[in-house]
């Protein structure tokens, strides 16, 4: 399965989009540049 990793703000749809299409999606907002 395909994965993909937000890590800024977005709209709530585009992991919906995302996840109807069977992709895995690991959101984190804030997530800094080091990690």
């Amino acid at each position: 399965m395909p994965k993909v990793l937000i890590s800024d703000q977005m709209d709530p749809k585009a992991a919906e989009i995302f996840r109807a299409n069977g992709v895995e999606v690991d959101e984190r907002p804030g997530l800094s540049k080091e990690e």
